[in-house]
């Protein structure tokens, strides 16, 4: 079977670069087109065609390289050298002879051979800095591109800037890469997915990236990825008063003082719309018609991280059908199995990962959440403590460490965990928000306020945030503020149909009560059984509320609904009590049904 060998003659994304010292650029180009196209003339490909032994040698070594087999190729590529003998053509044959070496992971051997020949800048130290990156031998490979100024240089830098902890200067140099290589997917994920820059800092990143007119589709791709928030939100966030009205007429209960006089904290739209032609969009929409992996992953996201966990999964799990082991949908998929309490998919997805891909840190952080939904918490630790030892910038198994030491009221550990998720990783706000909860667990309120108010900075949007900032005000006493911020979060998880909407739906039901606003308590309540009919805190809010009002028939109502909050849950012993004072109460007032 042979191999066709045609490529485009001129293709513009390969145009040789000559550097204005002369150094040596776009080598991997040279040494591949003879094999591919022999009408395209270069010093290699004049060499071969005068020297058809050594050509087909040369051959032998593509060929061995197309089929994976790097050991054979590096053989073919060692008999080349040791036969050419001019000076024109050596430097791409040591190049080749370097870059098999790459392919067969023989890393040491790579800058040992540049420096042998003597050619150790251009092209021949950015190999040589990739093989001391994948050696893990950081501080040799930053030196040795001491000089370099390429994109490539900078991409190569910022990881092994970013493999020693020095994230400002991962990032400076990821940044820089995309200034002059826009198409570098590589850093821009680095950047963008991996939290080591805020929502703010995307955006200016985004305006930052100019793409040409055919790459318009990239940059739709790009605005994408970087916009976490949806526009939906933003609406929201910037007329969030008129919001709270809506939610507020939509539960039916009345707006009174409190809700017109309370202030309005209002959050800058930092949102950088991006006015891309509709022309250059059609490549990109032709990608989301045909649910291209990538657009469906963004998607999943954004509805993960939107609270409609539903959406997410049948998202996430359009992806897994096309590929399972598509790594960057994983953390997304795993997370909606775990909040849906999915054990046989995430049983599944654990036991194919570690099959398949034992030396991934991903895979064990599966196999820790599988633990952790099964409450086995100390086995979940031990996966998530494997995954971090294998890739310490995982986050997610960072979080999930410290989730299993908060689960189990282990608050120091928990906290000294997601303290160092916000540093090693200042775009996660979900870390502020962590930490704004243990504090507010151990009652530390005014601590508690600050780390949920840096969590808003960095995501105005996200409701969680709103419903334990109400919380908080709340504890101390600060009704009408907290009756905002309830208001707040519901007006950003109206479509969603996660938890966080019956947990502020319940929390604004209490501060009504707090009121004494015994009416519109019970018409919240009422609004939260509809979504949660089998939970034993709802009914206890609603009878409470009934208790404590004077509305027609509320004592019956009262002792009704405790009963039902008893019968959900039996160990209640406020609630028992309360229930005794009740039917004492309904006794006294002569209540027959209530009489024994």
């Amino acid at each position: 079977m042979s191999i066709q060998r045609k490529l485009p003659q001129n293709p513009k994304s390969m145009i040789k670069r000559t550097l204005p010292d002369g150094r040596f650029s776009n080598m991997a180009y040279d040494i591949l087109v003879p094999y591919f196209n022999q009408n395209i003339q270069n010093v290699l490909q004049s060499f071969l065609t005068a020297n058809p032994q050594l050509a087909n040698i040369y051959n032998q070594v593509i060929f061995s390289y197309l089929q994976g087999n790097h050991k054979q190729s590096l053989f073919f590529a060692e008999k080349l050298l040791c036969l050419t003998q001019d000076t024109q053509v050596q430097p791409h044959v040591v190049y080749l002879n370097g870059y098999c070496h790459f392919n067969a992971q023989e890393y040491s051997s790579v800058f040992s051979l540049f420096e042998r020949f003597k050619y150790v800048s251009g092209d021949f130290s950015i190999l040589a800095a990739r093989s001391y990156l994948a050696n893990k031998q950081y501080d040799k490979a930053i030196e040795l591109l001491d000089n370099e100024t390429s994109s490539q240089a900078d991409w190569i830098r910022g990881q092994c800037y970013e493999a020693q902890e020095n994230k400002a200067l991962a990032v400076a140099n990821y940044q820089e890469c995309l200034q002059k290589s826009p198409t570098n997917i590589g850093a821009f994920k680095q950047l963008v997915d991996t939290f080591l820059i805020s929502q703010q800092d995307k955006e200016n990143l985004l305006s930052n990236i100019h793409l040409p007119a055919e790459d318009g589709w990239l940059k739709e791709f790009y605005a994408t990825k970087t916009t976490s928030i949806e526009l939906s939100a933003l609406k929201i966030q910037e007329n969030i008063q008129d919001e709270r009205r809506k939610i507020a007429t939509a539960l039916q209960v009345s707006q009174n003082e409190i809700i017109k006089t309370s202030p309005t904290r209002q959050f800058q739209n930092k949102q950088q719309q991006q006015n891309i032609d509709p022309s250059d969009q059609s490549l990109y929409n032709n990608l989301d018609r045909r649910s291209n992996i990538d657009i469906l992953c963004v998607k999943a996201k954004r509805a993960y991280y939107a609270y409609d966990i539903h959406q997410a999964y049948e998202l996430s799990k359009k992806v897994v059908d096309q590929n399972k082991f598509y790594f960057e949908i994983i953390p997304v998929y795993v997370s909606c199995l775990l909040e849906l309490g999915l054990l046989a998919k995430l049983y599944k997805c654990a036991h194919d990962l570690i099959e398949n891909y034992t030396n991934q840190a991903l895979s064990w952080f599966v196999v820790g959440a599988y633990y952790f939904l099964t409450k086995k918490n100390e086995i979940a630790r031990k996966q998530f403590q494997k995954a971090i030892s294998m890739d310490q910038h995982l986050i997610y198994a960072w979080i999930g460490l410290a989730h299993s030491y908060a689960i189990q009221d282990e608050s120091d550990q928990a906290m000294s965990i997601y303290r160092s998720i916000s540093r090693q990783f200042p775009g996660c706000y979900q870390a502020h928000v962590y930490i704004g909860m243990e504090y507010l667990r151990t009652n530390n309120l005014k601590t508690a306020l600050l780390s949920l108010e840096q969590a808003r900075q960095i995501n105005p949007t996200d409701p969680m945030i709103y419903n334990e900032i109400g919380v908080i005000y709340f504890k101390q006493r600060q009704f009408a503020d907290a009756l905002e911020s309830f208001l707040t979060a519901l007006a950003y998880c109206q479509n969603s149909n996660h938890k966080i909407k019956e947990s502020s739906l319940q929390n604004l039901g209490h501060t009504y009560r707090k009121l004494k606003d015994y009416k519109n308590a019970i018409q919240i309540f009422e609004k939260c059984v509809q979504l949660n009919s089998t939970s034993h805190q709802i009914f206890f809010g609603l009878g409470f509320s009934y208790h404590l009002s004077e509305l027609p028939h509320s004592l019956s109502k009262a002792i009704h609904y405790y009963h039902k909050s008893l019968s959900l849950k039996t160990d209640q012993p406020f609630v028992q009590d309360m229930l005794g004072k009740a039917l004492t109460e309904a006794a006294d007032a002569g209540l027959q049904e209530f009489i024994s």
